[in-house]
């Protein structure tokens, strides 16, 4: 032990040495990464390295960081002296080409979720934001087309956490909770929050401060979601065919409403919607949703 000591000490101060007359850290990085395997104690000779609190020193080691793939101690012993020399008040230029001995974290990755929407015309939208070491950022909110925003929350912590509470606390068999991209996702959080300014209704407290959090989401437009998978002419096909539901399908073969039953609920609608009353939007659409009630109760009752 007290010779494998003794190396350590003889070579940390050769290379020093070294060093100080001029020769080049590029090849000394080269001629240190061979000794890796005769040096016994490799983060000690790191160690003694460092003490000498020289730019080159830092130029050495952050070469030799860069020069090649490190088992996790070494490198750990490696970045260690480098953050002892920068406490020292050590400075150096650092390398930018290749892998650098500090690189930028990666960019936040963003995904969508949508839910169904329930009979109230509710439904939940959520992004997640990624974090460094599997941490990341949950925000979402319960939107409607008629009411705007509901509810809006962020949440931080562990991404399986953050994934459990996803699937356990928003998603149900009933309204499941399925991936839709970000940008579409954050485009209707930003229609319902257009929705709740057009109602004078105030926003959650925690949606302002996450629209800039939620910055590099990439942009994406707002058509339907179901456009993604099937085309206009598709859609508009399915829809013709629709209609033999109502001819074909034994529940629904004997269903017919004379014109005249529905008349007066379709007046009355119409009336609603161009009446000279001043009336709120919600108003409004309160009064038609009574309308609603009014026919489905009377056309379809329970005999």
């Amino acid at each position: 032990m007290r010779d494998a000591g003794r190396l350590v000490l003889e070579r940390a101060k050769q290379i020093q040495e070294r060093l100080a007359q001029g020769e080049s850290p590029e090849e000394l990085a080269r001629e240190l990464a061979s000794w890796e395997e005769t040096l016994e104690d490799f983060p000690s000779f790191i160690d003694e390295l460092v003490k000498s609190p020289d730019p080159k020193v830092a130029h050495l080691l952050g070469t030799l960081l860069s020069s090649r793939s490190w088992d996790k101690g070494k490198a750990k012993a490696i970045k260690r002296g480098l953050f002892k020399l920068r406490q020292r008040g050590v400075r150096w230029e650092e390398k930018r080409e290749g892998r650098g001995v500090l690189r930028p974290a990666p960019p936040p990755q963003f995904e969508g979720y949508l839910g169904a929407i329930d009979s109230r015309g509710h439904r939940v939208v959520a992004i997640h934001r990624s974090r460094p070491l599997g941490m990341g950022v949950l925000y979402w909110g319960i939107v409607s087309d008629e009411e705007g925003m509901l509810r809006f929350e962020r949440m931080e912590g562990k991404k399986k956490a953050l994934s459990r509470f996803l699937s356990e606390e928003l998603s149900s068999e009933s309204f499941p909770v399925v991936e839709a991209p970000a940008g579409y996702c954050l485009g209707v959080l930003e229609e319902a929050e257009g929705i709740s300014k057009e109602r004078a209704r105030p926003l959650p407290q925690a949606f302002k401060p996450s629209l800039g959090e939620l910055q590099g989401v990439k942009r994406d437009d707002s058509t339907a979601l179901i456009y993604r998978f099937l085309s206009d002419r598709e859609v508009r096909g399915l829809l013709r065919e629709a209609k033999a539901l109502f001819s074909d399908i034994p529940t629904f073969s004997t269903w017919f409403l004379p014109q005249e039953e529905i008349e007066p609920f379709a007046r009355a609608i119409r009336e609603a919607q161009t009446s000279r009353l001043i009336l709120t939007p919600q108003q409004k659409q309160e009064r038609i949703g009574a309308i609603l009630t009014d026919a489905l109760r009377e056309l379809f009752d329970e005999r």
